[in-house]
């Protein structure tokens, strides 16, 4: 567990799309927390929780698949990583 920790944090230095995955979980989890305090939702909002869910598992998905392959060694274009993403994923 310890080790996965030490690539967790590797991974959030190095990487910036397990950064950007690791915030979209965060983001999700929140807006899913704020729907379930809710009695009632409407029939949009139960398609909306829907996405958000299968959103998020994918996000975490990805994020088990970042880390494992960083363990089986596969992590080394990982470290070579750049820590900013590409211009066109920041919408320039």
């Amino acid at each position: 567990m310890e080790r996965e920790d030490r690539v967790i944090e590797m991974l959030r230095q190095k990487n910036w799309q397990f950064r950007h995955l690791e915030k979209l979980h965060g983001q999700l989890d929140q807006s899913l927390q704020e729907m379930t305090r809710r009695r009632v939702l409407t029939p949009q909002e139960e398609i909306q929780k829907k996405e958000f869910q299968k959103k998020k598992l994918a996000a975490k998905d990805e994020m088990t698949t970042m880390i494992r392959h960083f363990q089986m060694g596969e992590g080394a274009d990982l470290k070579s990583a750049r820590s900013n993403p590409p211009l066109s994923a920041r919408g320039h």
